[in-house]
């Protein structure tokens, strides 16, 4: 993997203190997947490999490190175009379930 010195639980904590769940993800190379929107903006920056992103009639491939951001209530879809798999960290501030769109997480 690409050295980016992004220091994971820094960035961490400072999104989880505005509200924000970071984690990173995989995603094997051909798969796709597809939201109807969510109630908070979501922002991937990726680590490796590739990512295409649609959403607003228009397609996006983010590059290494570049913090990407897909806006609130707009229905979007990801895909790894790539031969290897990619690797991100993802952002996002609503209650993520498999299959089921997110809400709003809620303040403690």
């Amino acid at each position: 993997m690409k050295d980016l010195n992004i220091d994971f639980e820094k960035l961490k904590n400072e999104w989880e203190n505005k509200g924000f769940k970071c984690e990173t993800y995989e995603t094997p190379p051909g798969d796709d997947w597809s939201s109807d929107g969510h109630e908070s903006d979501e922002i991937f920056i990726l680590l490796e490999g590739e990512l295409e992103v649609s959403f607003q009639g228009k397609t996006y491939y983010p590059t290494v490190g570049q913090e990407f951001r897909v806006p609130a209530n707009v229905p979007h879809t990801f895909k790894n175009p790539g031969k290897t798999a990619n690797h991100l960290i993802w952002l996002y501030a609503y209650q993520w379930k498999d299959n089921v769109s997110g809400t709003k997480i809620s303040a403690n």
